[in-house]
């Protein structure tokens, strides 16, 4: 245990990992360029909040819910993303109480942890690829939007199976 979950919870996290039958996050990221430097999370975040965070890795199976407060707030609003291959997460967290903050951050930074993006979290929520949002939609407003919004595809079966009867 290297973060501050229970045992069950690290557990109820690998179970879902496992999942076969569950696509992995990695099916559903924009390809990494230049723009995704604005969904860093900045070091003031990381130092604060590191240890409440829910991190994926792109071969998870998984994911907390996206809620409207995403990219504003950290703790419960969604998972945020490691994007650093080679690097382990429990390595990163080893005595990480230890160290000063300068050590502290420059190992947290070595993660490379990042927000989804928006178009991230409307592929896991279903929605088509030609999908998008208004030009001049601010991302912390597509965030809140795709915080209050139901997966699309358990929305059209729902709606089929009701209108069925």
């Amino acid at each position: 245990m290297f973060k501050l979950e229970t045992e069950e919870e690290f557990e109820r996290k690998r179970n879902q990992d496992s999942q076969e039958s569950v696509r992995r996050l990695q099916d559903f990221l924009e390809e990494e360029d230049v723009h995704m430097d604005q969904y860093q999370l900045a070091d003031k975040t990381l130092l604060r909040y590191a240890l409440l965070m829910d991190i994926v890795q792109p071969s998870s199976r998984r994911s907390v819910c996206f809620t409207k407060g995403y990219g504003h707030y950290v703790e419960g609003t969604g998972s945020v993303l490691q994007c650093s291959a080679d690097v382990e997460l429990e390595s990163a967290f080893k005595s990480l109480e230890l160290l000063s903050q300068e050590d502290k951050l420059q190992r947290l930074l070595q993660l490379k942890l990042r927000y989804f993006t928006p178009r991230e979290i409307a592929n896991l929520m279903g929605f088509p690829q030609d999908f998008s949002f208004p030009k001049h939609t601010s991302i912390k407003q597509q965030y809140r939007v795709l915080g209050n919004s139901l997966n699309v595809q358990v929305v059209s079966r729902l709606i089929s199976l009701l209108s069925s009867n």
